[in-house]
């Protein structure tokens, strides 16, 4: 209790209003910590509001404690996390560090669809070509005759000795062998290459039609 004597009323300034206040104050706050309060968890959870008796307020903390110790960030509490590793949901649902290194990820930019759906198709389309992607023709033709035979896309040829319309019937042209390039029906290049030589000859295909050579 506070107590003022009287021959000191009159000398009451507000420096004695301060120390009644402080106080008064100080035996107000100790009640509050010597308090025990009863209250029960909050059902959902919501922010404190200034207008919250203090039960309300320790019911709302509790649900938030309770909600984080058991979701998916509770493996997080008082703890860290491997550095620069990605993040995955692990087999309790909670939040952990994998394997994987965080810069892995980057590899992933630009990703425009499911991967393993890009993989498979790449797969179906090498699977269609054969069990020999790139088969090794004999020219014993014309360069037409060649041409009809190969397939779209890139072709190995070899010239059989008896093959015509080559840069010339020497040795060096009728023992050589190239690719042949068919962007389509119609359209290709052949790229001869001289036997026992370092020459190189190219004969561009039009329309199915063999234009001239040029020896390089």
């Amino acid at each position: 209790m506070i107590t003022m004597d009287n021959k000191n009323i009159d000398n009451f300034d507000k420096n004695g209003i301060l120390f009644l206040v402080s106080a008064l104050w100080g035996k107000i706050t100790k009640k509050i910590d010597e308090n025990i309060y009863s209250f029960t968890e909050s059902k959902t959870r919501e922010n404190i509001t200034s207008s919250d008796p203090i039960k309300i307020i320790l019911g709302k903390i509790m649900k938030w404690f309770s909600d984080l110790s058991a979701g998916a960030a509770s493996s997080l509490l008082g703890q860290n996390l491997t550095e620069n590793k990605a993040l995955i949901s692990d087999a309790n649902g909670k939040v952990a560090a994998s394997d994987l290194d965080a810069s892995k990820v980057e590899f992933l930019s630009g990703v425009t669809s499911d991967i393993q759906e890009q993989i498979n198709s790449l797969n179906s389309t090498l699977e269609n070509i054969g069990d020999e992607p790139i088969k090794i023709i004999t020219m014993s033709g014309s360069v037409i005759d060649l041409f009809e035979k190969c397939r779209s896309g890139l072709n190995v040829f070899i010239c059989g000795g008896s093959s015509v319309g080559l840069p010339s019937q020497t040795t060096e042209w009728k023992y050589g062998c190239g690719l042949l390039f068919k962007r389509s029906g119609d359209e290709g290049t052949m790229m001869l290459f001289g036997y026992n030589s370092t020459k190189i000859a190219i004969c561009p295909i039009s329309n199915k039609i063999a234009g001239s050579w040029r020896i390089i």
